[in-house]
């Protein structure tokens, strides 16, 4: 996203998950977490790292063996 600036990736010791973040240009925060099409969600990791980062907008970016890539933006109030 050419919106996007101070990319950097990382990883989040306690939950065992990667991801990427972000700035957005209205300053916030945005956490992209790859998936590969062949896992399964593990909505409770989802859960959690939107407890450590109460301020970031959370999408998960799951892509699949075409290159193909779908982005879903998880909100507030997320439920199983």
């Amino acid at each position: 996203d050419e919106r996007l600036s101070s990319i950097e990736p990382l990883f989040e010791c306690s939950l065992n998950v990667c991801y990427l973040s972000a700035q957005r240009e209205q300053n916030q925060q945005v956490v992209y977490i790859p998936l590969p099409h062949s896992k399964d969600i593990d909505f409770r990791q989802i859960n959690a790292l939107q407890q450590l980062l109460p301020n970031s907008l959370v999408i998960i970016a799951i892509a699949d063996n075409t290159g193909n890539i779908l982005y879903y933006e998880i909100t507030e109030g997320f439920n199983e």
